[in-house]
């Protein structure tokens, strides 16, 4: 689908203007999803690079106990014994932490996915309101090249003294008025144009 865009405002003895285009859709929507994809990768940063080092949660305590040894004499003596010990709440704990940066994770993609599902909903919209504007304005830059030759045939005639003084700015001013409507129209397009690229993150 081809959208038209008008470029410039233009003098009494101008042409119409020149069509430019807005970018494909797809290229809007591509544009959009690296922005996101980049922003997405840019939260989930911070819980990737912390799961480094999170092994040692699960390394057991070392410890010493002191146990009573019987020498070969028979006494009783208290030597230091390694001893390993694992803690179930701190199991538990490092569990729960990472269940919750699992879910943190999840959730950043999720609300990533839905904004940039909302924002490729608006671009088509706007798009779309975009493509219909600009047919309506290129009619109107038609009716404006009628309106404009009809007063060159009234000013002709002024110039030939076929005419009153009144006649030919009441023909001068039906057209200044359809010519200022014209270019208000083409500066709103020219600013809906600027809104979608800038949604779609080209500016």
């Amino acid at each position: 689908m081809k959208v038209l865009f008008f470029a410039a405002v233009f003098a009494l003895n101008d042409s119409i203007p020149v069509m430019d285009s807005l970018p494909p859709i797809d290229s809007l929507y591509l544009s959009v999803e690296r922005y996101y994809q980049r922003e997405l990768l840019a939260e989930l940063a911070e819980y990737q690079e912390s799961k480094k080092g999170e092994w040692l949660k699960y390394l057991p305590s070392v410890g010493v106990n002191y146990a009573l040894v019987q020498t070969n004499g028979g006494a009783l003596n208290t030597r230091p014994r390694p001893t390993l010990s694992y803690s179930s709440v701190k199991l538990y704990q490092a569990r729960r932490e990472r269940n919750l940066k699992e879910a943190k994770m999840r959730s950043i993609r999720a609300k990533n996915a839905l904004v940039l599902s909302q924002e490729k909903q608006n671009l088509l919209e706007l798009y779309k309101n975009y493509y219909l504007n600009a047919r309506k304005l290129k009619t109107k830059s038609e009716l404006l090249l009628i309106e404009r030759q009809l007063f060159e045939m009234k000013e002709m005639k002024y110039e030939k003294g076929m005419i009153f003084p009144d006649e030919y700015l009441a023909a001068r001013k039906v057209y200044l008025i359809a010519k200022a409507n014209f270019e208000s129209d083409l500066y709103l397009l020219q600013q809906l144009k600027l809104e979608i690229l800038s949604r779609a993150r080209m500016i």
